[in-house]
């Protein structure tokens, strides 16, 4: 949670949801989808959100580094 706090929230949060998406439900609500929606909790690594974040070609967060494996 701090990680989507300090790197997501800011579009994809309470205050602003680009693309439709509010990370901070856990399910959606009317057309805003919550992290449920994004994230395969039987199959983490076929999420859409570990799709749309290692995406090279429309990376997010779309400014700043890049978010990279734990290590």
């Amino acid at each position: 949670e701090p990680l989507l706090a300090s790197r997501c929230y800011k579009c994809h949060g309470p205050a602003k949801q680009k693309s439709k998406l509010n990370l901070v439900q856990r399910s959606g609500s009317g057309n805003i989808r919550g992290i449920l929606q994004v994230v395969d909790l039987d199959s983490p690594a076929d999420s859409d959100l570990l799709s749309v974040i290692t995406d090279s070609d429309d990376p997010m967060p779309p400014k700043g580094p890049l978010l990279s494996p734990r290590k």
